[in-house]
């Protein structure tokens, strides 16, 4: 069983029809609406999973996806769009989903968290995570989050917030 979480789109079907031409005849693969950029979407992707795995359980979770140096904007759950999408909700996905992937290990003794960072996780030059850039750039201020600076070798926000959000998929994956 497969299942692709993505946003309505003509990417997300044309994947969905990649991965149903490539699967073995008796794999199930589903599109599941999940927008990470809304809490709300993504708990209720995870409800669907979950219902859906729940005898079977859920063996390997991939948490692949971002968005890069977007502008300095706020989701309607208050953080920054990329720090929402890139980290904040697979951590929500992760922790809604962690009975099922549990159910896996009963029934087959393991299961597997993927989830996809970038070396974008040094950051832009110069660029340290300290109590002032925490505050800064990580809070649930989306939108006043160190302005829309696109330049890379500078350490502008834009990049410096993506840094971060990389540098979240890292930390989350250690501690997992």
């Amino acid at each position: 069983r497969v299942f692709l979480l993505n946003r309505p789109s003509p990417r997300a079907e044309a994947a969905l029809a990649a991965v149903q031409a490539v699967a073995a005849e008796e794999c199930i693969v589903t599109h599941v609406d999940c927008d990470l950029a809304d809490f709300d979407s993504v708990r209720q992707a995870a409800a669907q999973v979950a219902a859906e795995t729940k005898e079977s359980g859920l063996d390997v979770l991939a948490n692949n996806a971002g968005v890069m140096a977007l502008a300095d904007r706020a989701t309607k759950d208050g953080y920054d769009i990329q720090m929402q999408t890139n980290h904040l909700s697979h951590f929500l996905l992760t922790r809604e989903l962690h009975p099922a992937l549990q159910k896996a290990v009963e029934l087959r003794g393991e299961a597997r968290i993927v989830n996809h960072s970038s070396f974008a996780r040094n950051g832009p030059p110069g660029t340290k995570l300290t109590a002032e850039n925490c505050k800064l750039y990580l809070g649930k201020n989306g939108g006043d989050l160190g302005g829309d600076g696109a330049s890379m070798i500078c350490g502008g926000a834009r990049w410096v917030r993506y840094a971060y959000t990389k540098l979240a998929n890292v930390c989350f994956t250690l501690a997992v």
